[in-house]
């Protein structure tokens, strides 16, 4: 079986804030700048084109404290390695890598962001191609996500 050529984003520039460890990815016009929770709460936020919040920081993004941020968000934001945004949106909830995190037949990444009139909240999730967890399927689904933000610019 042939694996198939995955496609990397291609479009404009994108400016990413992230909490945790920066992904690795090929495209060299997506950059990524770090950022705290505390910063997530800045006027400052909506310079930057999504924020991600990376696997390593996934238990402190279920802290009730966050979930309004999330919600309100001018943005996007995407949880890595959660297969839901419940967790960070549900004030009674809380992220565990057991209940929430990646597993095969669920999303990799999930997000969330607003319409363009502001008025609905979305909810998105993307999936591992093949439910297979690889260098190769991980670029292509943030290549995927980087896609999706562009869009919504």
């Amino acid at each position: 079986m042939n694996d198939p050529d995955f496609e990397t984003y291609t479009e404009g520039s994108l400016r990413i804030a992230v909490i945790g460890e920066e992904p690795d990815v090929v495209e060299e016009h997506v950059k990524f700048e770090e950022i705290t929770f505390d910063d997530l709460a800045e006027d400052e936020i909506d310079s930057y084109n999504a924020v991600f919040i990376m696997e390593d920081k996934l238990i402190e993004a279920s802290s009730e404290q966050h979930a309004e941020t999330y919600l309100n968000s001018e943005i996007p934001v995407f949880f890595t390695s959660a297969q839901s945004t419940i967790p960070f949106t549900e004030k009674d909830l809380e992220y565990s890598r057991e209940s929430w995190g990646w597993e095969e037949g669920v999303s990799y990444i999930s997000g969330l962001y607003r319409t363009e009139d502001k008025n609905l909240l979305t909810r998105i999730g993307f999936g591992l191609y093949n439910e297979e967890m690889s260098e190769e399927t991980l670029q292509a689904t943030f290549s995927l996500v980087f896609t999706k933000i562009s869009e919504l610019q």
